[in-house]
């Protein structure tokens, strides 16, 4: 009895798969009934009891001849808060979770789901930040996507859509998106429909571009106000552009809508067009185009104020004057920039000089200054300092452990100022610099590779020349402790050497002996008056 129970449920079945399409029942089963009972699995016959679920047939084939079996379920307007993906069964197709109360949506909650054609998640409460990167994990055979209506979605996050291989339509219209990530849609290959409408979405950038099988884009009721260059490029299936209704105020040959072969109509009312020198390319190809602007009745011009309220083909050429303007922003923007390379120039190849002279000015100011705050060193007034030395850090050793006990030992007894020991502990280095120069009656400069490489060095010479030219003295001692390449010195130091009689060092000790009496020489004679030491 058994068997012929069974037999005559599998005859049934057989009848219904290849019975002819236009007798066929809308009739829908609690479970599937291709399966013999005792043999489907357990997991899936599973149904939330917030849902309704069914397996309804439907037609499929190049000729709708062939019947098959969908299980769905209907969970719409159940107030529930979460998915109850638990209970769902892996064979489902289509999941309908409409207006509830989901807020949030956490990673793999479809994992399990591979099956799934059809997912609407429409006028619930959902948040960018509370749906997980990888909540839609698993979904590679999803065909159709409903998000519309939730207005926390401000941000539709490239995360959600990577597993989306089969993707071809997408609603996401009035849920407040602000921000499409970019590449967004880099997975979804099959994609041909998206409706991205009623949203508060500000600039078109390059998600839309390489998209081979996109066919229909709705971008109306937004408040886009630029279309990045090119932003269709390589979607040449794209049939359907909605664009009115936001605040783009000119679409230029950049744009590339001529490049769209299959382009066969665009909607472009209700924006803030400035009919101007920007938009006469795209009046001048709305007379050679076969695309149909379905709505340029109603596409009028709102800038500048004599053309608002114009329509947009009543703009032409004649109205405004482009070619003349054009030309001499060209011309200006070229002399202007043969002006800036020019200066450019000069001030390249003299950077010394100029360097030089502004240094100059404000070691002049700064002197002036010194100058102003106290009396002069000379003419009478007593000097604290025989010579300052100007050297550089890494040839201390050679002033510390050979200059100093020599020339301040009992056979010379000079006074010298050196900075490691004379200068102010925490005043400024400019002023200790100064200081030192202003009451010294000579300075001692000794030269080497380090000497001719250091700005400090270099800002002691030149705060010595102010002075030897205001107050016309000589104070300059020249020593070379080593020599350097004409090349490597800074220009001042090469026109001192050359007008400065200078004392070379030497490893003789004989000729030591003779260094050290010139050296002793030079630091006794006079500036330009005859100085005394404080006693």
């Amino acid at each position: 009895m058994l068997r012929l129970w069974i037999i005559a449920v599998m005859s049934a079945s057989t009848c219904l798969l290849f019975h002819p399409i236009h007798t066929l029942s809308k009739k829908c089963f609690p479970i599937n009934p291709y399966r013999i009972i005792g043999s489907m699995y357990p997991n899936e016959t599973r149904c939330p009891m917030e849902c309704l679920c069914e397996y309804c047939p439907y037609r499929f084939g190049p000729n709708f001849h062939n019947l098959r079996y969908q299980h769905q379920a209907d969970c719409r307007s159940k107030k529930i808060s979460k998915i109850p993906f638990t209970n769902l069964a892996v064979d489902l197709t289509l999941l309908w979770l409409d207006k509830n109360n989901i807020q949030q949506i956490k990673n793999d909650t479809f994992y399990h789901l591979r099956n799934l054609l059809d997912l609407s998640l429409a006028y619930n409460n959902l948040l960018s930040k509370t749906v997980y990167p990888r909540a839609f994990r698993g979904l590679f055979k999803l065909r159709l996507f409903y998000l519309q209506y939730n207005t926390g979605l401000n941000v539709l996050r490239k995360e959600w859509f990577t597993d989306m291989l089969s993707l071809k339509t997408l609603y996401v219209q009035y849920s407040s998106v602000v921000t499409v990530e970019p590449g967004v849609f880099d997975a979804c290959s099959q994609l041909s429909s998206v409706s991205l409408y009623g949203n508060k979405i500000k600039t078109v950038s390059v998600v839309f571009r390489s998209r081979p099988n996109l066919k229909w884009l709705s971008l109306h009721d937004n408040i886009i106000e630029s279309l990045h260059d090119d932003a269709f490029l390589g979607s040449n299936n794209l049939t359907v552009i909605s664009l009115h209704n936001n605040h783009i105020a000119t679409v230029s040959e950049s744009l590339g809508l001529q490049n769209l072969p299959q382009l066969s109509k665009v909607l472009l009312s209700s924006n803030h067009l400035s009919c101007d020198c920007q938009l006469l390319w795209f009046r001048r190809w709305l007379n050679m185009t076969s695309v149909e602007f379905t709505d340029i009745d109603q596409t009028n011009c709102s800038k500048p104020s004599q053309l608002a309220g114009t329509n947009i083909l009543k703009f032409n050429s004649s109205s405004i004057s482009c070619t003349n303007r054009t030309l001499m922003i060209t011309l200006c923007t070229c002399v202007s920039f043969a002006v800036i390379v020019f200066f450019g120039m000069l001030v390249y190849i003299f950077r010394w000089d100029i360097r030089y002279w502004n240094q100059r000015r404000l070691l002049r100011q700064q002197y002036e200054q010194l100058q102003n705050e106290g009396p002069p060193p000379i003419d009478g007034v007593q000097v604290r300092y025989d010579a300052f030395v100007s050297y550089n850090s890494k040839d201390r050793d050679w002033v510390l452990k050979t200059a100093l006990p020599i020339l301040e030992g009992p056979e010379f007894n000079f006074r010298l100022c050196v900075d490691f020991r004379d200068f102010i502990v925490g005043g400024a280095i400019t002023d200790n610099i100064s200081d030192a120069i202003k009451y010294s009656r000579k300075m001692l400069v000794v030269v080497t590779e380090n000497f001719a490489k250091s700005e400090w060095c270099y800002f002691e010479m030149e705060m010595a020349r102010t002075r030897m030219f205001d107050n016309h003295e000589d104070i300059l001692v020249v020593v070379i402790l080593e020599h350097v390449a004409s090349r490597n010195m800074p220009t001042l130091l090469q026109k001192i050497l050359r007008k400065k009689t200078y004392i070379e060092w030497t490893q003789s000790p004989d000729g030591q002996k003779v260094f050290w009496t010139r050296l002793a020489t030079a630091l006794n004679t006079p500036n330009a008056h005859h100085d005394r030491l404080i006693n």
